[in-house]
């Protein structure tokens, strides 16, 4: 989280993180996530955030997916945007949303569908 502030109020942020997708399905395989974006906080107290990660399965086939968040947003969006070994030219996608927890910590959940070549 690289955080500058150009002007009063205006803020820009460079952030990268980590996290572990939990589905609701005990029989589906464990997923790590490494995200990038960038957000922007305006001086009304509007943002907005948008950015790519990458979904690594066991076994080391990969998901690409984009992502969009903002305060015009109930719910965040994600796309699918196709990866590698069985995800090779994957797509859909759907919502999510979270909160955070600490300042270094968050939980929230997802729902959408994937489309398999």
């Amino acid at each position: 989280w690289d955080e500058k502030e150009p002007e009063k109020g205006h803020k820009l942020v460079d952030y990268a993180g980590r996290c572990i997708l939990v589905t609701d399905d005990p029989a589906a395989p464990k997923v790590t996530e490494a995200c990038v974006g960038k957000y922007e906080y305006m001086p009304d107290k509007s943002w907005k955030a948008s950015g790519t990660c990458t979904d690594t399965f066991q076994g080391g086939d990969k998901k690409s997916v984009t992502w969009e968040e903002g305060s015009h947003l109930k719910d965040y969006r994600y796309t699918i945007t196709g990866g590698t070994g069985k995800y090779k030219g994957a797509g859909g996608g759907g919502t999510y949303i979270y909160e955070n927890l600490t300042d270094t910590l968050s939980g929230g959940s997802y729902k959408g569908t994937i489309e398999l070549p």
